[in-house]
């Protein structure tokens, strides 16, 4: 079976802090008056997810806008920015500051002089996709990082090229499964 043809970029940034979030109607600090938020968020589901509309990452980040990114990821765990271009370097600037970056063990996949981004590629020299992953491991369910005692507060992931229809990259909820537990598989 041929993989479509994807190739992105990833840096971690780790955190030791707690999530801030529970309850279905998540919230978080600073995030209650999402009307001065500089973009707009849309839902992406239920649970889980925003797409922001109105941020140029080809421009600085200041702190006042990261601080309204930081409250949407807050409160919606997962954010798509789409449209964008986003160089390597502006990539780790971003990723830095939500924490320390971690670089991936694996430095065979580091990109462009960035040893904080990580990239995964289907498509050989000639830009020709070759039917191959270049890392089996992920192809089954998994959480970025869970092999290191501190696991990541973010993973950050861009698209290169993005393929027609399902990438088959997918995203859950954690929290929301959390919660649907019965109080019995909760104790």
């Amino acid at each position: 079976m041929q993989t479509p043809t994807a190739q992105h970029s990833s840096a971690q940034s780790a955190a030791g802090a707690e999530h801030p979030m529970s309850g279905p109607a998540r919230s978080a600090p600073g995030s209650a008056d999402l009307a001065s938020w500089p973009f707009t968020a849309v839902p992406l589901s239920p649970g889980i997810g925003a797409e922001l509309r109105g941020i140029d990452f080809t421009q600085p980040v200041d702190d006042a806008l990261f601080a309204a990114i930081h409250a949407a990821f807050l409160r919606y765990e997962l954010l798509l920015f789409r449209g964008q271009e986003i160089s390597p370097a502006r990539q780790v600037e971003l990723a830095r500051r939500f924490g320390e970056v971690q670089v991936h063990v694996m430095n065979q996949y580091h990109a462009d002089g960035y040893p904080e981004l990580y990239r995964l590629s289907n498509v050989d020299e000639q830009g020709n996709p070759n039917g191959k992953h270049p890392d089996r491991g992920t192809m089954a369910w998994h959480t970025d990082g869970s092999w290191q005692r501190r696991t990541g507060l973010v993973t950050m992931l861009y698209a290169e090229i993005v393929p027609g229809g399902s990438g088959g990259t997918y995203f859950a909820d954690m929290y929301g499964a959390y919660e649907a537990l019965s109080s019995e598989w909760k104790a």
